[in-house]
């Protein structure tokens, strides 16, 4: 409208004046291209960071289930033997002490685990909020230019 107006303007006092186009944004100048490859560079290696976080989290959930495992395999073995009464009172009372051990022993390694990977999901999620977070940033820059 402002410039219809201006053009009016002018061809009624006779000048003839070129308006320019709305300018588009040229190709983005060497130092934005360089600080783009650099957040590329550095997301890269988030993601990296995240996929070892994942892998981490899934041997952690191997291993708790090995630990599961194992202990339901002893207690069955127990209860096999105390069913069918092949040892002694002695013998039995011996056995449930050494899966009392076990039990103990796997309660104590289960806990360390399930703080680790507590403590890989806090760290999973903090890169994956980073990481996010920049993309908006990205993205919100890259709206702008438009």
């Amino acid at each position: 409208m402002i410039r219809a107006a201006v053009l009016a303007l002018c061809l009624l006092a006779g000048n003839v004046v070129a308006i320019p186009e709305q300018s588009r944004p040229s190709a983005p100048p060497a130092a934005a291209k360089a600080d783009a490859m650099r957040a590329m560079s550095e997301a890269s290696a988030q993601l990296a960071e995240l996929n070892r976080s994942q892998s981490n989290v899934i041997q952690l959930n191997e291993r708790m289930s090995e630990l599961h495992f194992a202990l339901s395999k002893e207690v069955e073995d127990v209860t096999k033997a105390a069913t069918q009464g092949r040892q002694s009172p002695a013998q039995l009372q011996q056995s449930l002490k050494q899966l009392m051990q076990t039990q103990v022993r796997i309660a104590a390694e289960y806990r360390k685990l399930q703080e680790t990977m507590q403590n890989e999901n806090q760290h999973f999620a903090s890169i994956s909020n980073v990481l996010k977070a920049r993309h908006d940033t990205a993205q919100s820059a890259v709206q702008n230019m438009k």
